[in-house]
């Protein structure tokens, strides 16, 4: 939402509606866009709700007659089942990176709402995730922690270990999640290997190839990172015997 200043409708305010677990969200909404007339409806942290509850709510959004929803993609995707018209939103604000559940939700997406979605909000995030998993399996994390329960003292097994500057990673999807996990493993001294749809110079890439060059991506990684979104392009992908281009490494995780 930032940096948006929405003009008045018909010298009526928008109105968005806020479908989402974060507590903190329609204030800070609120205090970005004041001009927006802000709802919401508050979800468990697990979004487990009662079928009904989302029949209960479509009905609440359609007489609210909002023009903007902010969910997740999942839950937007269970009130359209249950009865989401959708004819006055205009404008539907993921708060997560997946899309595959749009694809779920309409057969084909209504031409008059404009889809967005958070990427770029979760890139330090997945970064920050991707290296703790490379760093806890070099260094043997899992394992020193169950010798912990155990309370065994061994340091033998845990002697030989891998730096990450001398180790190559894949990253399917070079876009803003894809570049911050690249920057992030660079930081390390890893070499890094993008796969993308059409080749084009990025920084913090040492190789970029084409996803019809898999084979050739694979070869050689120590790690392998997809970050794709689930469409019918990308299902499959990693299936197979796939991976075994990766087999003249040490094993690969994805």
């Amino acid at each position: 939402m930032s940096g948006v200043n929405p003009q008045p409708r018909d010298h009526q305010p928008h109105t968005v509606y806020i479908v989402s677990p974060l507590s903190r969200l329609p204030e800070l909404v609120r205090t970005r866009v004041p001009d927006l007339n802000v709802l919401s409806y508050p979800i468990p942290e697990d979004f487990r709700i009662d079928p009904s509850e989302y029949s209960k709510l479509a009905k609440l959004i359609d007489e609210s007659k909002a023009d903007i929803i902010i969910t997740f993609h999942t839950t937007l995707r269970n009130l359209v089942q249950r009865g989401l018209s959708c004819d006055h939103l205009r404008w539907f604000q993921s708060c997560s990176a997946g899309i595959d559940q749009l694809f779920r939700a309409f057969q084909k997406p209504p031409e008059h709402m404009v889809f967005t979605r958070m990427g770029e909000g979760f890139g330090e995030l997945m970064a920050e995730y991707v290296l703790g998993q490379i760093i806890s399996r070099e260094h043997y994390f899992p394992q020193m922690a169950e010798y912990q329960r155990q309370k065994v003292w061994s340091r033998s097994k845990f002697i030989q270990k891998r730096s990450l500057s001398t180790m190559t990673i894949g990253i399917l999807g070079t876009g803003a999640i894809g570049s911050k996990i690249a920057a992030a493993c660079k930081a390390f001294g890893m070499t890094v290997r993008g796969l993308c749809r059409t080749k084009k110079r990025l920084p913090n890439f040492d190789v970029l190839l084409r996803n019809e060059d898999l084979s050739k991506f694979l070869t050689g990684c120590d790690y392998v990172c997809s970050i794709l979104p689930s469409t019918a392009e990308t299902k499959g992908m990693l299936s197979g015997d796939v991976l075994k281009a990766c087999q003249d490494k040490l094993p690969s995780h994805t």
